[in-house]
């Protein structure tokens, strides 16, 4: 690719852009951990989650050697626990929002329907199958899912009031 800029899509109101094959008479690029927002790392781990046959490709996309990504995951990771233990959560959902963003890029979007699909599973203890079957995703996106959609209908009174209905009409239909 040509372009010395290149657009992540699906993180809505997220700075993603990041440097791709820099001129090599600008000099030395920046080390990665610089050069990679929240949001795109987010945005990585969620692709390589989802097919994780093809993580050197997508390493290889964002100019990354694993020891970069390391770096990179270590970063974010040490970051998101500093805010976490100072009792905020601003860069978790700043993480959490990407991963999703890119999830429902590339597995469609998270419905009222399939999310209250995943919220009675979990509740009757089911999630395992659910996730295979529903999102085809390991249960370590569960709480980033369940923090993004919490998020969602606290911005959105339509989709709480339209969530908590199907929600109640699903728990109903269960106990039938």
């Amino acid at each position: 690719m040509s372009a010395a800029r290149r657009s992540l899509p699906g993180a809505v109101g997220c700075r993603s852009e990041y440097t791709a094959s820099p001129d090599p008479r600008a000099g030395p690029r920046a080390p990665a951990i610089e050069r990679l927002t929240i949001e795109h790392a987010a945005m990585i781990a969620a692709s390589m989650a989802l097919r994780p046959q093809d993580r050197l490709a997508i390493r290889g996309d964002s100019e990354l050697d694993p020891d970069e990504w390391e770096q990179v995951a270590q970063h974010w990771t040490a970051a998101i626990g500093q805010e976490a233990r100072r009792g905020k959560v601003a860069l978790l959902l700043r993480y959490d929002r990407a991963y999703v963003s890119r999830f429902e890029e590339e597995r469609g979007p998270i419905t009222v329907d399939r999310y209250v699909r995943l919220a009675v599973a979990v509740e009757r203890g089911t999630v395992d199958a659910v996730m295979r079957l529903l999102l085809a995703l390991p249960k370590s996106i569960l709480m980033r899912i369940e923090r993004v959609w919490n998020d969602r209908m606290r911005a959105d009174r339509a989709l709480s009031r339209a969530t908590q209905q199907a929600l109640s009409a699903a728990r109903r239909a269960e106990a039938q």
